[in-house]
């Protein structure tokens, strides 16, 4: 008789706009969307719509930072509408994303690195 113990967690899964991000090119002020174009980023499976979290077995965490032309930091927990949002004005420069997500059960963490440029590149 043999039986199977899985000692290892699946993975978070979900897609912070893998398709990349752009600047809505507005003025005098642009903001931030996603690649495909639609406001504001989603943590989906698509990065374009209410996020659906996959393999959540705990609460989900995140902190988001934003270094360069713009910055901030915000933290919060994750619901199926968790976005975010950053905008600036049309001068060139490139803010730079880092997401992180700590599921409260398994205690896994996941990072998320994107950017962005605004203005004249």
């Amino acid at each position: 008789m043999y039986g199977l113990l899985q000692t290892l967690q699946a993975p978070i899964q979900f897609n912070w706009c893998g398709n990349g991000l752009q600047n809505n090119g507005s003025s005098p002020t642009q903001t931030l969307w996603n690649f495909v174009g639609t406001n504001p980023v989603y943590i989906s499976p698509n990065g374009t719509s209410p996020s659906i979290l996959t393999n959540q077995k705990g609460t989900w965490n995140y902190t988001f930072v934003k270094t360069g032309k713009t910055t901030g930091t915000s933290t919060g927990t994750t619901t199926t509408s968790t976005s975010f949002t950053d905008t600036s004005t049309n001068s060139p420069g490139t803010t730079n994303y880092n997401l992180s997500i700590i599921d409260s059960n398994t205690g896994q963490k996941y990072t998320f690195l994107n950017s962005v440029i605004w203005g004249i590149a």
